[in-house]
């Protein structure tokens, strides 16, 4: 994991018009590493498309994206992939019939010199990798056994290893049980400790103020606030 350096990444005064819809309106947003950023708001208020821009699937029509403060084009998923930009949607894209290490390294499987995939390095450094960020789960498991928590993880774990600077929570806790949410919120420490600045996205009021340091609620595709976790409460959020 290579996110030492990483100190920030700012959406500044996006804008985003489809036919009819004005979906984003000078609308601004802070990553910062190490921390949990929390972005609220109704269906509609414009969550998703702040996302997708981010993610590479929507352009911006206006504003500016500026990745340790030098301004960056993203104009396709490849582009957020590579300035270690990953979201874990809601569903799951894992292959449900490989392992955890084969999800896990899918993109990059440890070869030797004939072409062969080298299966004891493989679960080896996935093992290594999983211990490095407080995971633990059984790398040769199929995926199709785990639970909805646990392939969480290994989406989590998917972006350590592509050395994600900013990880994106879509509703994470949407299918978890108590117990589940639990685990999710110190894998979450871990991300923290890890340098790794993480924007989660939630209806939950009583979540943020478990795990987040600051939160930004939008509505109708406006800021309608920014505020530290310290500064705010339920209350506050409620009537934003």
């Amino acid at each position: 994991m290579d996110n030492n350096n990483f100190k920030s990444l700012h959406l500044k005064n996006i804008r985003k018009e489809f036919p009819g819809v004005l979906a984003l309106d000078d609308v601004s947003l802070k990553a910062q590493a190490g921390k949990v950023h929390a972005l609220m708001g109704e269906n509609g208020a414009g969550k998703s498309t702040l996302i997708k821009i981010l993610a590479g699937a929507y352009s911006k029509d206006k504003g500016s994206i500026l990745f340790d403060n030098e301004e960056v084009n993203i104009e396709n998923p490849h582009d957020s992939l590579n300035l270690g930009i990953k979201v874990v949607y809601q569903e799951i894209a894992l292959i449900p019939e490989f392992t955890v290490g084969e999800n896990i390294f899918l993109e990059k499987f440890p070869v030797n010199s004939l072409g062969i995939v080298n299966w004891k390095k493989l679960y080896d450094d996935c093992n290594n990798l999983l211990k490095k960020i407080g995971f633990n789960l059984n790398v040769k498991e199929k995926v199709a056994n785990l639970s909805i928590s646990e392939q969480q993880i290994v989406e989590i774990a998917r972006a350590i290893f592509q050395n994600a600077s900013v990880v994106v929570m879509d509703e994470p806790t949407s299918s978890l049980t108590p117990n589940e949410i639990e685990k999710l919120f110190e894998v979450i420490e871990n991300l923290k400790n890890n340098n790794i600045a993480i924007i989660y996205i939630t209806h939950k009021i009583d979540e943020i103020f478990k795990i987040a340091n600051e939160v930004t609620v939008l509505r109708d595709g406006k800021l309608i606030s920014h505020r530290d976790i310290k500064d705010t409460s339920e209350e506050i959020l409620i009537q934003d």
